[in-house]
């Protein structure tokens, strides 16, 4: 799936980057409709990120079509669809789910900083900040949703703007590559955390807006 998104980087920037920053600073207006396509979105990524852990080293070692990256994509875009649609009328544990999901993308930017190998505690951690960001949802509904649609605009914002900057690589790339010993801190994209603020920056700005 990376060298997907490497060839249509141009395109899935943009798309990134415009709705990135509709979630970033509008992502707490017309609830329902925002709760359809923020879950559409979660479980879009969340199944690329799947497919890509269970069949990225299949596609990596063989000569796989490009047709075939398309219909990965449409396939979750649809099924993102439905559900989103579904999620909308049940408005409480789908912000729940989309809080989850921010704290899901939140604890691989922090396994990713602090090139967590072991993986246990990767798990550990990335679950965690998951089932956090869930519990405070449930709890803490207006304000936590501002905090995740904020969140995950900035990283879309932030992710877009590198596929035309470059330099940003993966989470789940870096952390296979600190896992098998092959990245050390000399050797990690120190540009990586360049990024990280800038998603921080506008995380901050985007959330006070």
């Amino acid at each position: 799936m990376s060298k997907f998104f490497e060839k249509y980087s141009m395109i899935l920037g943009a798309l990134f980057i415009v709705v990135g920053l509709y979630l970033a600073f509008f992502g707490n207006q017309f609830v329902e409709k925002m709760i359809a396509v923020i879950t559409s979105i979660a479980v879009f990524f969340t199944g690329l990120y799947l497919t890509n852990m269970v069949f990225g080293s299949i596609i990596t070692k063989g000569s796989t079509p490009i047709w075939v990256g398309w219909i990965v994509l449409l396939s979750w875009a649809i099924i993102g669809s439905l559900v989103g649609c579904w999620m909308a009328r049940r408005k409480k544990w789908a912000l729940a789910l989309i809080g989850c999901f921010a704290g899901l993308m939140f604890g691989s930017l922090l396994t990713t900083s602090f090139m967590i190998s072991n993986m246990i505690v990767y798990y550990l951690v990335i679950v965690a900040c998951g089932a956090i960001a869930f519990a405070l949802t449930l709890k803490f509904e207006s304000h936590v949703i501002i905090f995740s649609t904020s969140f995950m605009g900035s990283y879309a914002v932030i992710r877009g703007i590198s596929m035309y900057a470059g330099g940003f690589p993966s989470e789940q790339e870096l952390h296979a590559l600190t896992e098998s010993g092959a990245m050390k801190w000399d050797n990690f994209p120190k540009i990586f955390y360049l990024y990280l603020v800038s998603i921080i920056v506008l995380f901050i700005g985007s959330t006070m807006f």
